[in-house]
């Protein structure tokens, strides 16, 4: 995911070459290495059916030792369900083209049992919180209101959208249930009579209209990953007044690989060998309960990710863009930037870009004010900023956060 924490005002800094190198080391904030651009891979399988699987434990990294493929995608369910439970796994930041490294070969068995589109355009911003609740609210994120990994806010109980300036600040969105619009399917599932039970999904920590899931638990990246498999398989297995009938499971890699250490890097196809081993378990626990042939799995991403390009050029700072401004403002930067004023009138024939030494549609970036974004965006909400910049992927315009 992105960060996760609050990240304090500091002094803008030109994004370089040196953030990423793809070294087998941490960069102090992921943000500051990679766009979310490319276009993420989602795969609808129903009815699952998968082989036998021998797996094995070396480095933490669970291997594939023997995958023994089968000629016919079936399997058998030994359970009465009123409802075939469903079960929606994320997994951050899986670029579609992913796949072609060979090191997913239980997704790609999958493909052939199940149903699969070769890719899926992410919403606007391609980021993992506007994106994860855009999936379980069919609400793009202008009207949702996550409308990036930070938002500008007075607190996290008020989003006060027509707050003075003065009285606002930068927030992550781990937010309450006063910043989330829309309806998240959990709740929908609730108002139809059915139990949800939800892992570490984006939204699902707070009260959305009055409701939570049935079963949810604060976000952990420590927690054990079979062991949250396993709890899966424990509500599968509850009597059917306190089953579930929706589950989720959200999962931060190759995302925070990618980040940390760059898209081509070994980290990140480690990564995706671990996650396809959790493939193998989750299927592996579903075919020795005898569940595999009963449940429907939806294996979804929330966006794909970039390198940064390396040339100066297609980097900048807030001040070598713009000139001196006349009022106050907060520039937050994460795949686009939001420039916050403290006034937006301006006099007939004026625009808030006069002072931006950008061109609206220019190369490499581009700016609009709130008003005139592009329609195709559906980014008009007051939370997004006065002012929205947006760069050309594997450009980064400024950093995290800067106060003027």
């Amino acid at each position: 995911m992105g960060s996760g924490v609050v990240h304090p005002a500091f002094p803008e800094q030109l994004a370089t070459a040196k953030v990423n190198q793809n070294k087998a080391k941490k960069t102090p904030k992921r943000e500051h290495c990679l766009s979310c651009l490319f276009p993420s891979v989602i795969i609808v399988i129903l009815l699952l059916a998968l082989p036998a699987f021998i797996f094995s434990f070396r480095d933490m990294l669970w291997r594939r030792e023997v995958v023994t493929d089968i000629p016919k995608c079936a399997f058998g369910c030994n359970r009465t369900f009123e409802t075939p439970p469903l079960l929606l796994i994320s997994f951050d930041g899986f670029r579609a083209d992913y796949f072609t490294r060979n090191l997913t070969p239980t997704l790609k068995h999958l493909f052939e049992c199940g149903v699969t589109a070769p890719h899926m355009i992410s919403s606007f911003p391609s980021i993992t919180f506007p994106n994860h609740y855009s999936i379980v609210t069919g609400l793009y994120p202008g009207y949702h209101g996550i409308i990036d990994n930070a938002l500008f806010g007075v607190d996290a109980d008020h989003a006060g959208e027509d707050a003075p300036y003065a009285d606002k600040k930068v927030i992550h969105p781990r937010v309450n249930g006063g910043w989330y619009g829309g309806e998240p399917i959990w709740n929908t599932a609730h108002k139809a009579g059915k139990k949800s039970a939800v892992s570490f999904w984006p939204g699902s920590e707070v009260v959305i209209q009055g409701l939570r899931p049935d079963y949810w638990q604060k976000y952990d990246a420590e927690k054990d990953n079979k062991l949250r498999i396993d709890e899966i398989i424990n509500y599968l297995n509850l009597p059917s007044p306190e089953r579930p009938d929706f589950y989720t499971f959200y999962y931060e890699n190759p995302d925070g690989a990618g980040h940390e250490f760059g898209t081509d890097s070994p980290e990140v196809n480690e990564a995706l060998e671990y996650v396809d081993s959790l493939v193998i378990y989750l299927l592996k626990r579903l075919d020795e309960e005898g569940l595999l042939g009963c449940i429907n799995i939806v294996f979804v991403s929330d966006h794909g990710m970039e390198n940064l390009k390396q040339s100066p050029e297609f980097h900048a700072n807030l001040a070598s863009v713009m000139d001196t401004y006349p009022f106050n403002l907060t520039a937050v930067s994460s795949t686009i930037g939001h420039v916050y004023v403290e006034k937006e009138e301006v006099l007939p024939g004026k625009s808030l870009l006069d002072n931006f030494r950008v061109c609206r549609g220019g190369h490499p970036f581009a700016a609009w004010t709130r008003q005139d974004i592009p329609r195709r965006y559906h980014y008009t909400s007051k939370r997004a900023g006065s002012l929205i910049f947006e760069s050309e992927p594997g450009s980064k315009f400024f950093e995290w956060v800067v106060v003027i």
